[in-house]
């Protein structure tokens, strides 16, 4: 379906729909980035899905605020408070179930290839 721009009532082509919708992404419950989105089951950026990802399985516990747990969390400064984020992260619905279980490694096994020696041939004078 088009539409018109208000502004010159020229038809916007799906290129320009597309530019519009991109505008208008949902925003990551953890820092406020740009998120398109739901990663471990909340809406968050790649950065805050990354940082989840390293450090859900290690647990809250490892990590300690030194302001007594009232960080603000924002895009400019999340990476300042590990502990607070990673709260923000629980807090807001991520879960370390939605994780993909890691793929099973194939087996290395070795080749046996026949080494057999290359003969140079000869010179011819």
């Amino acid at each position: 379906m088009l539409t018109t721009n208000t502004t010159s009532n020229l038809p916007l082509t799906i290129k320009t729909e597309l530019l519009i919708k991109k505008q208008n992404l949902s925003e990551c419950r953890i820092c406020g980035a740009p998120a398109q989105y739901v990663n471990f089951g909340a809406i968050s950026c790649s950065s805050c899905k990354m940082f989840f990802k390293r450090n859900a399985n290690i647990g809250q516990k490892a990590f300690k605020c030194n302001f007594d747990g009232n960080c603000e969390i924002k895009r400019d400064n999340h990476h300042m408070c590990t502990s607070c984020r990673l709260k923000k992260c629980f807090q807001y619905g991520m879960t370390t179930d939605k994780f993909r279980s890691p793929r099973p490694k194939k087996s290395k096994t070795k080749l046996l290839v026949k080494v057999e020696p290359r003969y140079q041939s000869e010179k011819v004078k």
